[in-house]
């Protein structure tokens, strides 16, 4: 059964807006939690790469998992229920991210900018058809007739590519910080100090 999906059905035909905070998954306009979201690193190593565990609520049922690649984020490993599928970015384009969800054979999807601030889930037909929206923290997916495990599957792709985004800016950020103290540093031993 799919996060957001009745036992009676598994088609969707309509998907409540859902909302991604850093623990949980929960329906935006009731602020109800659907899934949680557990980050911890293996056991016994400092440089292991981040392991992500969704679980449904109430339930506990385990949905699935995302594991970052070591040492870079252009890639993310998720697990939906057995199925595994990648998240990995096209360095040929600005910001891109694709991934082919397991339960649809043969397709392959990407995160790309809309407008206005908005990151679009595609699918690769000609003019791309628009699948699912992600602006800021909200999440929603605007194709009908889904099933659930591909519901389930763009809900933990959209997690993913928030958690890469988040670590994107973070490493900017420091980043930018080591270069501004390489600068002062810099500054301060070429000259002009007393």
């Amino acid at each position: 059964m799919g996060c957001c999906v009745s036992k009676s059905t598994s088609i969707q035909p309509i998907i409540p807006p859902m909302t991604l905070k850093k623990d949980k998954v929960l329906i935006s306009q009731n602020k109800s939690p659907i899934l949680h979201i557990d980050s911890h690193r293996s056991a016994g190593s400092l440089w292991a790469s981040p392991l992500l565990t969704i679980t449904r609520i109430p339930t506990g049922i385990p949905l699935g998992t995302i594991q970052f690649h070591s040492f870079t984020t252009t890639g993310v490993d998720i697990t939906i229920e057995n199925r595994k599928t990648k998240l990995k970015q096209d360095h040929m384009r600005d910001f891109r991210w694709y991934f082919k969800p397991p339960s649809i054979h043969g397709q392959e999807w990407s995160w790309r900018k809309g407008k206005r601030h908005t990151i679009q889930l595609i699918d690769k037909k000609k003019k791309g058809n628009i699948i699912a929206t992600l602006k800021k923290d909200e999440l929603k997916i605007v194709m009908p007739g889904l099933t659930a495990p591909t519901v389930d599957e763009i809900v933990l792709a959209a997690v993913a590519l928030k958690q890469v985004l988040k670590r994107l800016e973070h490493d900017e950020i420091r980043s930018a910080g080591i270069e501004a103290a390489g600068e002062v540093i810099a500054a301060g031993i070429g000259g002009g100090g007393s």
